[in-house]
């Protein structure tokens, strides 16, 4: 199974999953982290799912911070959501996980934003 092949079974099996934190830095490939789980946000009062494989780490949102900025990406025939670059850095910075190494890469696409402005 391929890295993205794990997101998209992710994602079919838990349907209000988005690949979030460092799976979706992987994913826009920001960074140089390879998360062994999958980092899926899930709304708050959702049950956790029941999945042995792969390894999920799920983080719990609620309103617009659950919302904000997803995207749809198809791959291998199913559609994946994840957080847009731009939520995806300023929360990975907010929660020191990859500040060191993804926040300065985030700084530098032109299609982000420095965190202090989000």
């Amino acid at each position: 199974m391929t890295e993205h092949q794990s997101l998209g079974e992710v994602c079919r099996r838990v349907p209000r999953a988005v690949i979030c934190l460092l799976s979706a830095l992987r994913f826009h490939d920001i960074g140089t982290q390879l998360p062994f789980e999958v980092w899926i946000a899930l709304p708050e009062a959702t049950p956790t799912p029941a999945i042995d494989y792969p390894p999920l780490r799920i983080a719990r949102l609620r309103g617009e911070a659950y919302a904000e900025g997803i995207e749809t990406f198809v791959e291998y025939g199913s559609p994946i959501a994840f957080c847009s670059k731009a939520p995806c850095c300023s929360r990975s910075g907010t929660t020191n996980l990859t500040a060191p190494r993804a926040t300065p890469i985030c700084w530098a696409s032109a299609q982000t934003m420095p965190i202090a402005s989000l």
